[in-house]
């Protein structure tokens, strides 16, 4: 039941994480929930249902849930808005390229009502694989496992990686690198020990080294400056993968200096007198 007394102080807002994401990527939405009823509201799941539901569509077609989930309680107090994070792909299937709809509603058993959000909109898509590589034991194909890097356009430009069991035609893990700049050619090298490394321009001097492990985590990440060459990935002869044609850069120090040069410039002209 739906109290229009209630629905003006009490508001729902769904956000996507982001407007495009890549097809297995984890699909989040932030929830910002502000009560203005003047009591303190209390969200609490029972056991058949959830204190909170999503509607999802898919190109105008309404998806069902592959599994409930059950949140835990969560206060919001008078005059306060509370944002909560929540990962769409446990629950539904939007692994397929489309246009995605998504609407919350919240229940609010103590009073009897619900209350719903506005649309929020996002689209899914494979993208474009720009570098493959297989790893593992040959002997063992169960264990043959391959890195799939991928470029996807939205108002810009994103790098992701994706680990595959190539002959299980099973993805295992996918996520954003970070932005960069394509007409400045990624590079990728795989060192002795089946690391991924990656680099990629994201400013046109600027340039991430990332360091991918077997299972998918990020072992490093560093930032390098280029020189009088673009930056590249090498091999040494012991198998190591090392960068060239740059120096590192760090970008704390870097910013600090900015401010030290910043505060400099707003000292009064007596002080150097």
């Amino acid at each position: 039941m739906f109290s229009s007394h209630l629905q003006a102080q009490i508001s729902v807002r769904v956000q996507m994480e982001k407007k495009t994401f890549v097809s297995y990527e984890h699909v989040k939405a932030v929830v910002s929930i502000t009560n203005k009823s003047g009591r303190p509201l209390r969200l609490a799941s029972t056991r058949n249902r959830s204190w909170i539901e999503f509607d999802v569509k898919k190109n105008g077609q309404e998806l069902t849930a592959s599994r409930n989930s059950l949140h835990g309680t969560t206060i919001v107090n008078t005059g306060a808005t509370v944002q909560s994070s929540f990962d769409l792909s446990q629950s539904f299937g939007l692994t397929t390229p489309a246009n995605y709809s998504i609407r919350a509603t919240i229940h609010v058993d103590e009073q009897s009502a619900a209350f719903r959000s506005n649309n929020s909109f996002f689209t899914v898509n494979k993208g474009l694989s720009i570098f493959r590589s297989r790893y593992g034991d040959p002997s063992d194909p169960s264990k043959i496992r391959e890195y799939n890097v991928i470029s996807s356009q939205d108002e810009k430009s994103y790098l992701y990686i994706q680990i595959r069991e190539p002959l299980k035609d099973k993805i295992l893990n996918t996520y954003q690198l970070g932005e960069y700049l394509r007409f400045r050619k990624p590079q990728f090298q795989v060192d002795r020990h089946n690391h991924l490394h990656t680099l990629f321009p994201f400013s046109p001097d600027l340039w991430a080294h990332v360091q991918i492990g077997p299972d998918g985590q990020v072992l490093g990440r560093e930032y390098v400056k280029a020189t009088d060459s673009t930056p590249g990935l090498a091999a040494d002869r012991n198998g190591s993968v090392v960068v060239l044609g740059a120096s590192k850069y760090d970008p704390s120090a870097a910013q600090k200096k900015r401010a030290e040069i910043h505060n400099l410039s707003e000292r009064p002209r007596s002080v150097y007198n």
